[in-house]
């Protein structure tokens, strides 16, 4: 059953890859306090790691470099009932190989391109998990 609502949870956050949808990110700010924030997932491998693009003069880079502890939350807005609550470490990543990799269309909405000083890449990697999946709820360590 954990292998089958594992495969589920990254089905969900594939699809939200394809349609450019959004998940939660959160992050601890200077002042010790979670801050949560909408964020939009660029690239996945299933549940184990989830690159986010984000400006580099924004808070999430700031709050990154005083505590790279976060989690992610991909919940349901459709009838399918879903909650995927990730935790672990999240980097920032500065090889331009990745940043290149990780590009996609519209972030030519906000950047003039993957060399932009402003275009930043995140990676976070999942630690442990929280799924609940049509009734079916697990939790683990990766």
């Amino acid at each position: 059953m954990e292998n089958e609502i594992i495969g589920k949870a990254e089905e969900i956050i594939n699809n939200e890859i394809k349609r450019i949808g959004f998940c939660s990110l959160g992050l601890i700010d200077s002042e010790n306090y979670p801050t949560v924030s909408a964020i939009t997932p660029a690239k996945a491998d299933g549940i184990k790691w989830i690159i986010f693009v984000v400006n580099a003069h924004h808070n999430k880079p700031k709050r990154i470099n005083l505590c790279n502890k976060a989690s992610v939350c991909f919940c349901s807005d459709q009838s399918i009932l879903y909650n995927i609550t990730l935790v672990g470490n999240i980097e920032i990543i500065t090889d331009n190989k990745i940043k290149e990799e990780v590009w996609y269309k519209e972030c030519g909405d906000h950047f003039s391109g993957h060399e932009d000083q402003q275009y930043c890449v995140l990676k976070f990697t999942t630690k442990k998990y929280n799924i609940l999946i049509e009734d079916k709820y697990i939790n683990g360590i990766l």
